[in-house]
């Protein structure tokens, strides 16, 4: 189970979604019965945030809540943080920005008490998401800086992607120079990323995801 959830969330990060969506699939299927654990709930989520993308946001939404109820009364913190950011990504695709928002500062307050960096930057990835639609350019700055400075300080690769991407969107829409930075700092990122995908199966979806974002596209 653990196994097809580690494949998924390598597809997911490349942006080969049915692929990401079939492992999974397989991975809710060997959990059998025991989907109130703390795997089959990682997985879950980790499904949500992939469906939420491929627009299945009824389904998203359910797994999410079922994930809310359980991590609550189990007091699994993490992966509570990490249903309320599901919860917010849906409200996000469907343009609902303020519950998205309302629901994100709760998964922030949590992320922030418990010491989850890796939460906490999430948390911020919806914020600049969120200010970026609503053309708050100062506060989706104020978000960007903090998720750089966090993802250089722990190495989240995956999280500076997001936040690079955004910095791009950002300087689109305001054209300030002091921003041009985030093109080096792609391209480094980019090389670093290649170099762990070696295998062609990882280096055909990688070179698929690069020109995706390459064209201006986000990454999730």
């Amino acid at each position: 189970q653990s196994a097809n959830c580690v494949l998924g969330t390598i597809y997911r990060h490349l942006q080969n979604y049915n692929l990401a969506l079939k492992h999974y699939r397989v991975a809710r299927l060997r959990g059998g019965y025991s989907n109130n654990s703390l795997y089959s709930i990682e997985n879950d989520l980790e499904l949500v945030r992939t469906i939420s993308w491929m627009g299945q946001i009824n389904e998203a939404r359910e797994l999410a809540i079922h994930a809310l109820e359980v991590t609550k009364q189990h007091r699994m913190l993490h992966l509570h943080a990490m249903a309320l950011l599901c919860l917010g990504l849906c409200d996000i695709l469907e343009r609902n920005l303020g519950e998205a928002g309302a629901t994100i500062l709760q998964a922030e307050r949590i992320a922030r008490d418990n010491g989850l960096v890796f939460e906490e930057t999430l948390c911020k990835v919806g914020q600049a998401r969120i200010a970026l639609s609503r053309r708050q350019f100062d506060y989706a700055e104020e978000k960007i800086k903090a998720i750089l400075e966090v993802s250089d300080q722990y190495n989240l690769a995956w999280h500076k992607l997001r936040g690079l991407n955004f910095c791009f969107q950002l300087h689109n829409a305001t054209k300030k120079p002091s921003l041009l930075f985030c093109r080096s700092e792609y391209d480094h990122l980019l090389k670093k990323l290649s170099e762990h995908t070696n295998s062609e199966a990882l280096k055909k979806n990688f070179d698929s995801a690069k020109q995706y974002w390459n064209a201006g596209h986000a990454y999730p």
